[in-house]
């Protein structure tokens, strides 16, 4: 029988037979792999479900956010989710905002974007990935002092080694979620950008989607410039919404 991964004691524990939530490891890599995402799990009390590893870092995902929410269901009360625009055809740009309020009373957005680069079997999913993106980013933020609490607390029921192993990964796991991230076979995001960052591009990214004629096209681009030399965008920005406008502007046969 293996050793569990955890030998400590107190909340963290009930984690150590999550192994069984995860799919039997194939080689020593998968297993060393899972062993992380216990110590993880263990850290920041959540199913190890709840992390994705993307290019050998953490990330949490859904899951992880819905169980924290689950775990602390006054945080943050969803009020509207607005669709602000659907992806139909390749060139637009799902857009939803989610809407909440925090336990403190202050109303709480975030906003979800995604394209043809995140199509998958379903028509659809660009428009739900959006909405998924856009409540992770609320969760997220809302959510990320519980997660810290839980990890300071975690942390020190935990052995040396066990330290060790999550003391440089750890970082990661709640700065962004699995499902925000750009698409490593298309890159519908090539850069990735915060939600204060993305917020003020709302406007823009509306009036990309709804464009349909080159003259469309060509005030959006003045006013991106407008904003460029006025330095109200970062390079961040701008580079996100120069390959929406591109994307979209070929899309729809403009280009």
């Amino acid at each position: 029988m293996n050793k569990p991964v955890l030998e400590i004691k107190g909340k963290p524990t009930k984690w150590l037979d999550a192994r069984l939530l995860l799919k039997i490891a194939s080689s020593k890599e998968e297993k060393k792999e899972q062993d992380l995402l216990l110590v993880l799990s263990a850290a920041f009390d959540i199913p190890p479900s709840g992390i994705t590893m993307l290019s050998n870092k953490p990330y949490i995902n859904s899951i992880g956010l819905e169980y924290k929410w689950w775990q602390h269901p006054d945080a943050v009360k969803v009020t509207n989710t607005e669709r602000l625009y659907l992806y139909e055809k390749i060139g637009d740009t799902a857009i939803v905002e989610v809407i909440g309020e925090d336990n403190l009373g202050n109303t709480r957005t975030a906003i979800g974007t995604a394209g043809a680069a995140n199509m998958n079997m379903i028509k659809g999913y660009p428009n739900e990935l959006a909405e998924t993106r856009a409540l992770n980013r609320l969760l997220r933020r809302v959510l990320s002092p519980f997660f810290y609490r839980d990890f300071l607390e975690n942390i020190g029921k935990m052995s040396k080694e066990e330290v060790q192993q999550v003391q440089q990964l750890a970082p990661n796991v709640v700065s962004v979620s699995a499902e925000e991230m750009p698409s490593d076979s298309v890159g519908d995001q090539p850069l990735l950008l915060t939600n204060e960052e993305i917020l003020p591009l709302k406007q823009l990214l509306e009036s990309i989607s709804h464009a349909s004629t080159e003259q469309d096209f060509a005030t959006i681009g003045k006013e991106i410039m407008t904003k460029k030399v006025a330095g109200e965008l970062n390079d961040k920005q701008i580079g996100f919404l120069r390959v929406t406008f591109t994307k979209t502007k070929t899309g729809k046969g403009l280009l």
